[in-house]
């Protein structure tokens, strides 16, 4: 998920749940594409291997089983809960994290719009309107589910048409639904139908072309403007999520091997090899990327590419 242009609601987060802020970090260099500064405690974070085009840093663990994120306009990150039906607020200003609502029916993806929260409940394929300040859940999108399928499960904003983006995870296709909630129609996609085998992430990058992560396929997916695609990766173990910069930068993390990539053009690296089973991607206010996964009792980390 991506951090929104759009107004946030400002959150003052108070410690919860046992998770804790660490300085913990690995690696060192700059990414490519842009330049930056490395994490500024480069210690190793143990099992991990950090490519030395980047650095880390472990920014709270203990979360539990995190899944997807997303980062509001004042850099607080929401982070889902799939396991336990929750939502939670951590705060970059404090380091403390706090619970915003545990009665979710295993929430997945996470955009922040106008001061409110959408998000994924896979229980229920349906997205749902989650306000911060008090936990309070309304229904915002129901979707149809005419499978066996698991409900959908990652979300996107498009910025170059105001909308979201949802990867119709058990039809294999995607859906844009209008920001009120009120419409919801298919996003054409040339090819075979239907095109995805199980779509989980995706993302829209500014010149409005459409990332998708393709679980089940195995595949990163560029979908362009006149709904043609081109596959950027495939023969990945469970990509999960995606994200694409303006320097042409793909960032994908695998499931099933536990790796975050990236792609710039035909070069393919693994920028961190064992992570477990790592599922949220999204950038911070600066640019770097942030990754969740299960180790540490379930980690934030901050991967530094720029």
């Amino acid at each position: 998920m991506r951090a929104l242009a759009l107004p946030m609601l400002a959150l003052a987060c108070a410690g919860c749940g046992g998770a804790t802020s660490t300085g913990a970090g690995a690696g060192g260099g700059t990414g490519a594409g842009a330049p930056g500064s490395p994490s500024p405690n480069p210690t190793p974070i143990p099992g991990l291997t950090v490519d030395s085009s980047v650095s880390a840093r472990v920014l709270v663990s203990g979360l539990g089983t995190p899944d997807d994120i997303a980062v509001a306009s004042d850099g607080t990150v929401y982070i889902s809960d799939e396991t336990r039906g929750e939502l939670s607020a951590w705060s970059p200003a404090t380091g403390q994290v706090r619970l915003v609502t545990g009665a979710l029916s295993h929430p997945e993806g996470i955009i922040a719009l106008d001061g409110l929260l959408v998000v994924c409940e896979q229980g229920k394929n349906q997205l749902s309107r989650v306000d911060p300040s008090n936990g309070s859940i309304t229904p915002f999108r129901a979707l149809p589910n005419t499978t066996r399928n698991l409900g959908v499960d990652g979300l996107a904003f498009d910025p170059t048409d105001p909308s979201i983006v949802v990867p119709d995870s058990p039809h294999g296709t995607l859906v844009r639904i209008s920001l009120d909630g009120t419409t919801a129609a298919p996003i054409p996609v040339s090819g075979r139908q239907p095109p995805f085998a199980r779509p989980t992430g995706a993302f829209v990058r500014s010149d409005g072309t459409l990332l998708v992560a393709d679980e089940n396929g195995g595949a990163i997916v560029l979908r362009r403007t006149d709904g043609t695609t081109q596959t950027l990766l495939d023969g990945l173990n469970a990509p999960d999520d995606v994200l694409g910069d303006d320097q042409g930068n793909v960032y994908v993390n695998t499931v099933g091997d536990g790796l975050l990539h990236r792609v710039h053009g035909t070069d393919h690296r693994k920028l961190i090899t064992g992570l477990q089973a790592p599922h949220g991607l999204a950038f911070d206010l600066d640019g770097n990327v942030l990754v969740t996964d299960l180790g540490g009792g379930g980690r934030l980390i901050k991967v530094f590419v720029r």
